[in-house]
């Protein structure tokens, strides 16, 4: 599992400079990493059982779920290698499931960063080609999931101030992302508010 998580994490540190090759052997990397880390049978009758009836309502096996549960650290990075490959569908999921996961160990900041994350995955599908099909060809729904991330913002407290530096600073890009939404909607006004908003989320982070 190491060697895997290792070489995934290679291409997680160049960004956005990976090709769509590197990020899509990063991301198949993350998803066995994860299975190998599951505490999850796989010859056992009863575990295939519960796999068959979760995966009816789950884009990954029951294993590879238990698997994001045990480090939602990785989760996070595996959505984000999504996004570069261009999945953008596929890393919203991957955010989503990684800040549930973050909520059940109780650390709100990082479950508040990745529900933003989900939010700007979806946006950066629209931006690349408004017709698509799935969840990120919906502009209202997108506009509905960031401004949802976004409120989650509010009250998120702890005694990190780097890692609440980087949930003002995430804000700031998911607000970004939303005026960009509601300028393409011609809601021009509201546009520039949330532009106004991140630019003083920005200047809050210099601050902190």
């Amino acid at each position: 599992p190491a060697s895997r998580l290792g070489r995934a994490r290679a291409v997680r540190s160049l960004g956005s400079s990976a090709t769509p090759t590197q990020a899509l052997q990063a991301a198949n990397d993350y998803e066995i990493y994860f299975n190998y880390i599951s505490r999850i049978d796989a010859d056992d009758e009863d575990d295939q059982e519960q796999d068959n009836a979760l995966s009816k309502s789950s884009f990954l096996p029951r294993a590879v779920l238990d698997g994001i549960q045990r480090n939602p650290y990785a989760a996070w990075e595996w959505g984000m290698v999504e996004r570069v490959a261009g999945n953008y569908d596929r890393a919203a999921g991957i955010h989503q499931l990684a800040s549930n996961a973050f909520e059940e160990i109780g650390d709100k900041p990082r479950a508040v960063i990745c529900r933003l994350d989900r939010g700007l995955d979806l946006a950066a599908g629209l931006n690349e080609d408004s017709g698509r099909k799935g969840v990120s060809g919906d502009v209202t729904k997108v506009k509905e999931i960031l401004e949802t991330a976004i409120q989650a913002t509010v009250n998120t407290e702890g005694r990190d101030i780097e890692l609440l530096q980087r949930v003002v600073a995430k804000e700031g890009e998911a607000r970004v992302a939303l005026s960009g939404v509601l300028w393409e909607s011609k809601d021009k006004a509201a546009a520039e508010s949330q532009f106004g908003e991140a630019c003083g989320k920005h200047g809050e982070v210099s601050h902190m």
